[in-house]
């Protein structure tokens, strides 16, 4: 079998959902393939495949120490290997740090084979990690790099994470043009990845409508392979707490307590914080449904607890909304409105407004106001600082572009942003502005790596 064919192989087989397949593949083109070819790449394979298959943590120990290994292409695909496997166990900042080694080399040698898997993966991981308007970026950065090489699969992933993003945020018309894209490439793709994530992306435009039947009706492929490598992984494709959600708000109450099990077998099963906050979400309100309201609390409580220290402020704001709704339901007005305070923060920084709508219906609920936004909700990401800083200093796009080590859309992209955040609209006006307002527009979020490039500053 020639290298590109092994390769392929490879792709087929992890994109199909078979992970021992794919890693036993994997080993043997690392076993056939001499020093400097690009089958030393198959460190992926292994690595994602035997994940995949339900080995997560045996995963990142077969990772061989980067000293041992000649620079190159081999290193490479050992970190981006550990990156993916590192995502799935919740370790983002240590999947970061892999993404970031790689992306250097990637800016100085052009795009290659993993320049499109390494945008991806850093879009996913800046998803997880709440940064979302850096894995927007990411992300569009990956999809014109993949129409320019009409990399298909590439784009249905890409799509995903656009339309899930823009979801929850509640803007639709972005929001359905990536799902309705990454539905119709799903349904002429032989990849069942595509099926899995263009569901989930569907089933997240649902829930931000608050369309309990809609989610439903969207996760309905991925319940067909529940018990598929991949798919039974919560770190890999993240489905029932939504689903269970979904039931629990239908009244489905018994069969939400057979998905909540599962989940909470799985979260014992792989020690995954994760999936410990999301079951502990939907147990709390499958509990008030049942009106257990102290075993309720016992689990939001701890749900929250755990969400804290994960860095994922999307499922920690849902954990401090639920709580909130469900204290104020109990008559615990003033908790409630402390809880669902906390909350809204967390969703405005994320820019998840329907979200937000609902913390605010129920504050509204519970008599209790708003205090003014103030700056906080004009707060810039890192690189949108950067870039109005640059601008700021009478940079052109393609100057600041090269200054960041980043591509001129990247910088259009940002500006629009800020521009949207800020409400001006020309580069006079945001001069003016940064130099009216100096030190008191805040930066939002860690500071990150821009877009293909180096670590920006502020």
């Amino acid at each position: 079998m020639g290298l590109i064919a092994f390769m392929l192989s490879e792709c087929r087989l992890l994109t199909g959902g078979r992970g021992k397949e794919t890693a036993d593949l994997g080993r043997l083109a690392l076993r056939l393939a001499p020093a400097g070819s690009l089958a030393r790449l198959s460190w992926v394979a292994v690595l994602e495949g035997t994940a995949v298959a339900g080995h997560p943590r045996e995963a990142l120990s077969l990772a061989p120490p980067l000293e041992q290994l000649e620079p190159g292409l081999e290193a490479l695909g050992v970190m981006l290997g550990r990156a993916i496997v590192r995502t799935l166990v919740d370790d983002l900042d240590g999947a970061r740090s892999d993404l970031a080694a790689i992306e250097g080399p990637l800016v100085h040698s052009g795009p290659g084979p993993l320049t499109g898997p390494v945008l991806f993966h850093r879009a996913a991981v800046e998803f997880r990690a709440g940064a979302w308007d850096d894995a927007l970026a990411y992300a569009h950065l990956g999809t014109s790099l993949a129409a320019d090489t009409d990399d298909m699969l590439a784009l249905g992933f890409h799509d995903t994470v656009l339309g899930s993003i823009y979801a929850l945020r509640g803007e639709w018309g972005s929001a359905e043009e990536h799902v309705a894209a990454a539905v119709r490439r799903a349904q002429v793709s032989e990849a069942r990845a595509h099926r899995i994530y263009a569901s989930l992306a569907s089933a997240r435009l649902t829930l931000a409508r608050g369309d309990p039947d809609g989610v439903l009706s969207a996760l309905a492929p991925i319940v067909e392979m529940a018990n598929e490598d991949g798919v039974r992984e919560h770190g890999v494709v993240p489905w029932r707490d939504l689903y269970a959600d979904a039931l629990i708000r239908l009244g489905r109450l018994d069969e939400a307590e057979a998905v909540i099990s599962e989940l909470e077998r799985h979260a014992n099963e792989r020690d995954l914080g994760s999936a410990h906050a999301a079951a502990a979400r939907v147990r709390g309100g499958l509990e008030a449904a049942r009106a257990r309201p102290t075993d309720a609390r016992e689990a939001f409580e701890a749900g929250l607890s755990r969400a804290g220290s994960l860095g994922m402020p999307f499922l920690e704001a849902c954990l401090a909304l639920d709580l909130g709704a469900f204290l104020r339901r109990s008559g615990a007005r003033r908790e409630a409105g402390l809880r669902l305070e906390a909350a809204a923060d967390l969703f405005r920084r994320l820019r998840a407004d329907p979200f937000v709508e609902r913390c605010e219906r129920e504050l509204g609920a519970t008599g209790r106001r708003r205090a003014s936004r103030g700056t906080a909700h004009l707060a810039l990401t890192s690189q949108e600082f950067a870039v109005a800083r640059l601008v700021a200093r009478g940079l052109s796009n393609r100057e600041v572009a090269a200054e960041l080590v980043v591509s001129v859309k990247t910088v259009e992209y940002h500006l629009s942003n800020l521009y949207s955040k800020l409400g001006l609209t020309s580069r006079s006006q945001l001069v003016a502005r940064l130099a009216r307002d100096d030190g008191q527009i805040g930066v939002a979020g860690p500071k990150l790596s821009a877009p293909g490039g180096s670590r920006t500053a502020t």
